[in-house]
């Protein structure tokens, strides 16, 4: 099997990249960068740029790229956001569409803000898209990929909160907590949907082997919490107090629409087709993937 990974070099592509090898699978990259290895592939999507012989005979693609959502949105940086997720994907799934043997599966990544902010409200597959920007660019995101359709099978991970040592939101959110800066967010009662870094690459892994896989799937942990109590379990893990608190006029003042839709937003979504599926999750428990992830507190 020949995998080819956009993405490669960010969180989530390092640890899968790592996983297929680990299972003896060709990988090759589509990175943006020129390299003379035999296994990376240039492309450059704002310039629409990728030579289409390059791609042809690959088995499956796995699409991770973009750019990251964390940071101040701009107008500038909500563009960036836009097209890296919309225009790259609609532009690849285009380059593949034309070679002469399309690959077998498409798994693209995804994103639970589809849902947008819906308080206490479970969020399955067939939940409705919820409302702003997130949302707006998820499912845009989704849909550029349906120029495969009948061509190749399409997997879409809705990702939420992924946590792992070596990347992503926990090494900084540690970091934070260790400087006494863990509190509430607002009210602290919006529900966070998280899922381990293993996780996700166990499913992608089974995303790309089990040919009846197709369509839409959470990629969550089956215990979506509230972010009080996500706070304080990885306080008590790190062995700090968790007292700071960030109200919400604050955010708002400063951040707006952005607050709201990140920091602020309540998404309480449950992996339903990978339950049906009979998937067997690594990591269910949040105090144990924590203490997986993060340093131990010291014991005296």
């Amino acid at each position: 099997m020949r995998v080819l990974v956009t993405g490669s070099t960010g969180f989530i592509g390092k640890n899968f990249c790592k996983y297929l090898q680990e299972s003896g699978i060709d990988v090759l990259h589509l990175s943006r960068k020129p390299s003379k290895s035999s296994n990376t592939i240039f492309w450059n999507p704002e310039k629409e740029v990728l030579d289409q012989q390059n791609i042809d005979h690959i088995d499956v693609v796995v699409h991770l790229a973009g750019e990251s959502v964390a940071g101040l949105w701009t107008k500038k940086k909500k563009e960036k956001i836009y097209r890296s997720r919309v225009h790259g994907t609609k532009f690849l799934a285009e380059s593949l569409k034309r070679v002469q043997h399309p690959p077998k599966a498409f798994v693209c990544a995804s994103a639970i803000g589809l849902y947008g902010s819906r308080k206490e409200e479970v969020l399955e597959e067939s939940s409705s898209p919820g409302a702003g920007f997130l949302s707006t660019v998820t499912y845009e995101w989704e849909k550029a990929a349906e120029v495969l359709n009948n061509l190749s099978r399409i997997v879409h991970f809705r990702f939420g909160l992924v946590l792992g040592k070596d990347g992503g939101l926990l090494p900084k959110m540690a970091l934070a907590y260790k400087f006494g800066l863990g509190g509430k967010i607002g009210s602290g009662e919006q529900f966070l949907s998280w899922v381990s870094v293993d996780d996700v690459c166990k499913m992608l892994f089974l995303a790309i082997t089990k040919e009846d896989m197709q369509g839409p799937f959470n990629a969550v942990s089956p215990q979506p919490i509230q972010q009080k109590e996500f706070g304080k379990t990885l306080a008590e893990v790190l062995g700090k107090p968790f007292c700071f608190h960030m109200p919400s006029f604050l955010l708002k003042l400063f951040l707006g629409n952005q607050a709201k839709e990140m920091l602020l937003a309540s998404t309480r979504v449950v992996p339903k087709r990978l339950f049906e599926m009979g998937y067997q999750f690594l990591d269910q428990d949040l105090r144990k993937t924590f203490l997986k992830y993060v340093k131990k507190r010291s014991k005296r």
